[in-house]
């Protein structure tokens, strides 16, 4: 729809809308009930009652006529076709996109967005049939997020999932249920991050806002936990930890031997004097649960470690800043640190474009190093392909980025986890709402694999008619793991959460 007079509830007096019998009946050119009953309001319900797909692309020129008087600034096109976007928007299975264009009634505004549009339609023509995931559904009653997904050498995978508390659950190698444990508080608690060590011991990290070890009576701020079980759902311990009074999140762990990491943000002084709005920090424990060291770092804008991996010998966060690590590529960056084990800073590298850039995953190189992945709204690895796009990179242990992709749709792409298996394929899980295969509902999650030698092998879209991967404000809710034969895959699925898994040829089966 380019410039499109879709004037409601009637054209103004003077439109040629009503001299050319398109809305007329009889001798009559135009008459006001077959306008309403053609008009976009009843093509919307149209569209929805049908429970198909459909997609819609809407531009229109800031330049275009505008009405002399005051009272019919609400017909002017660009008013009214934003108005047409904004209920678009809120249709059950329909896409759409709008864009404003400098320009008024005419080829200027027409060419570009008729060359876009045609992109943006045509990328859902000729896709095969899209097919609902296979996958296990856990509902609590209420919205629940996943929160982490790992696996042990016995095929043994653990899913955390948080409703009201924080549920942490052991599926046997077959897919049937070994137990379930709640960790929870009076307050709000939420699992960012599940791994499981040689000897089969789990450890689930996130946050809670209530007291959730008991030692914190009164505690109503975000606190950062770490908790470990035994295989068999007996807990070893839990330690809550944060500065009173301000917000400190825990977003991600990884293990070493018997070494717990923990990366998330502080807004206080964890670790050191803070020093802006949210600081990273990075900490370690012993396997008895006892801090060995805890790290803060941070800019004076707002900075988050959003994950944490361990390689050969270092300790690697990652995330996004909002000041300056270094130097500033414009905007939100991305960043990387790199640790020693004994807590010593080695680096920090920011890196990212023009536009926004941040990183949400990290995975060890078995070689050395660490991959990353996340998104970018800028030319990253090549031109910007749409709103925002997945990214996936690697650096080696001096944070060099020894190498790096981009891709996605026209729309919002995110990379959101990121997995190595053991025979160096690389995997890069995130969300679209946007068309890499056929589009099953308004986001859809991605999986993408590529070669040890970073060749791209397959991707796949994959979901419900619901929001999958991804919450209703497009952030990651997705997790994975490597398996013997593929990866496992925990995430959102409207107000649910989903266990599937796919082998490494790239086909969903159910867990």
């Amino acid at each position: 729809m380019l410039s499109p007079a879709v004037y409601f509830p009637l054209p103004p007096s003077d439109s040629s809308t009503r001299d050319f019998g398109a809305f007329g009946k009889g001798k009559d050119p135009f008459v006001e009930a077959t306008y309403l009953k053609l008009n976009w309001p009843a093509a919307l319900k149209s569209f929805a009652a049908s429970g198909q797909q459909s997609h819609v692309f809407i531009a229109v020129g800031d330049d275009e006529y505008k009405n002399p008087k005051p009272i019919d600034a609400t017909h002017d096109l660009d008013f009214e076709a934003h108005v047409v976007f904004n209920q678009a928007s809120r249709v059950p299975n329909l896409t759409s996109e709008f864009r404003v264009v400098d320009g008024g009634h005419d080829w200027d505004v027409w060419g570009p967005t008729f060359a876009e549009g045609a992109k943006y339609i045509f990328q859902y023509l000729g896709k095969p049939p899209a097919t609902p995931m296979q996958a296990e559904i856990t509902d609590t009653g209420g919205d629940d997020r996943a929160g982490g997904i790992a696996t042990d050498a016995s095929g043994n995978v653990y899913q955390a999932v948080s409703g009201t508390d924080v549920s942490l659950v052991k599926y046997a190698a077959d897919g049937s249920r070994a137990w379930t444990r709640s960790l929870g508080s009076s307050g709000t608690d939420r699992a960012y991050g599940v791994a499981v060590d040689a000897n089969g011991r789990v450890v689930v990290t996130g946050y809670t806002n209530g007291d959730l070890d008991g030692a914190h009576p009164g505690n109503s701020t975000d606190d950062a936990f770490v908790a470990q079980y035994d295989g068999d759902g007996n807990r070893r311990w839990l330690t809550q930890f944060g500065v009173p009074g301000v917000a400190d999140r825990s977003y991600s762990v990884a293990i070493d031997g018997t070494d717990v990491y923990v990366g998330g943000y502080t807004k206080g002084a964890l670790g050191g004097a803070n020093q802006g709005d949210k600081d990273v920090f990075v900490a370690r424990y012993d396997g008895d649960g006892k801090q060995v060291w805890l790290r803060q770092n941070g800019s004076a804008g707002e900075d988050k470690g959003m994950a944490v991996a361990v390689s050969d010998g270092s300790v690697y966060v990652g995330g996004m800043t909002g000041g300056s690590f270094g130097t500033s590529a414009g905007g939100v960056d991305g960043f990387l640190a790199r640790y020693s084990t004994a807590g010593d800073a080695v680096w920090t590298k920011q890196f990212g474009t023009s536009e926004s850039d941040e990183v949400w995953g990290l995975a060890a190189d078995p070689a050395g190093g660490v991959y990353l992945t996340g998104y970018t709204a800028g030319d990253f690895a090549r031109t910007s392909i749409g709103d925002k796009d997945i990214v996936v990179a690697r650096a080696d242990a001096d944070g060099v980025l020894t190498w790096r992709d981009q891709f996605g749709t026209s729309g919002n792409d995110k990379g959101a986890a990121i997995a190595v298996d053991a025979g160096g394929s690389v995997y890069v899980g995130g969300f679209t709402d946007g068309a890499l295969e056929t589009p099953l509902g308004k986001f859809d999650g991605v999986l993408a694999k590529y070669s040890p030698d970073h060749t791209p092998t397959w991707t796949r879209q994959f979901g419900t008619a619901n929001d999958d991967a991804a919450d209703a404000y497009a952030e990651a809710n997705l997790y994975l793991t490597t398996t013997a034969d593929g990866t496992q895959l925990s995430g959102l699925t409207g107000t649910d959460v989903f266990r599937t898994s796919f082998t490494s040829d790239g086909i969903n089966r159910h867990p």
